[in-house]
């Protein structure tokens, strides 16, 4: 399952519903649904942050270990490091992005209960 497009499914059911001047609509349950994948996402970042900050510190570690004794394989390590940080700082971004504009969503949705 591809975590981005369930994320954004998730995102543009909101927004549709919000657009919906339906006075009998279950603002309550949608909610509810929200603040649950909201939840999800929260630990999706969490873990993500933590393997994020763990790669971080060994490519650091690799790196000081490298200016004090150079080694083919320390440069290999750093080197598959790097190719692995990017694409987990790349998606840390996203999480980080997308948890903001889910905050801004549930304001709104909230809204639509009062």
């Amino acid at each position: 399952m591809d975590i981005s497009k369930y994320f954004k499914a998730h995102e543009v059911a909101v927004k549709e519903a919000l657009l919906k001047e339906d006075d009998k609509y279950n603002w309550q349950q949608l909610l509810e649904l929200h603040a649950e994948k909201t939840a999800q996402i929260q630990r999706e970042r969490l873990i993500h942050l933590m393997v994020t900050l763990a790669f971080g510190i060994a490519l650091f570690v690799c790196v000081a270990a490298a200016s004090f004794k150079p080694d083919v394989w320390l440069f290999a390590a750093i080197f598959l490091l790097l190719v692995l940080l990017v694409p987990y700082v790349g998606h840390y971004f996203f999480l980080e992005n997308t948890t903001q504009r889910w905050y801004a969503l549930g304001d709104k949705i909230r809204e639509k209960i009062k």
